[in-house]
């Protein structure tokens, strides 16, 4: 019921394992959210939101996945309720090479 009224978003994220770092840029899928006329500029703000919360991780994040994971999923949900008055499921994707 969420989904069909709230959405879904999956921001995917590709860390290097021996580092933390980011090695390539974000990627935010979204089905369900907003039409797709306002999706461009939603997903744009939102992906500066989440290079903004990924530059701002603490060392102890940069070396565990799940701590990032969960950071990303808080701020993207903080950002998409203030911006669409909506609720949507965040499941955030940290991948490790």
């Amino acid at each position: 019921r969420q989904l069909s009224s709230n959405g879904i978003v999956v921001p995917v994220i590709v860390v290097e394992k021996e580092t933390g770092r980011i090695s390539s840029p974000p990627e935010i899928v979204t089905r369900g959210l907003v039409e797709a006329d306002e999706t461009s500029a939603l997903i744009s703000d939102a992906g500066r939101v989440l290079r903004e919360t990924l530059d701002a991780r603490t060392p102890e994040e940069h070396q565990d996945p799940g701590l990032t994971r969960e950071r990303v999923r808080l701020e993207l949900r903080r950002f998409l309720k203030r911006r669409t008055q909506r609720r949507p499921l965040v499941v955030p994707v940290v991948m490790e090479v």
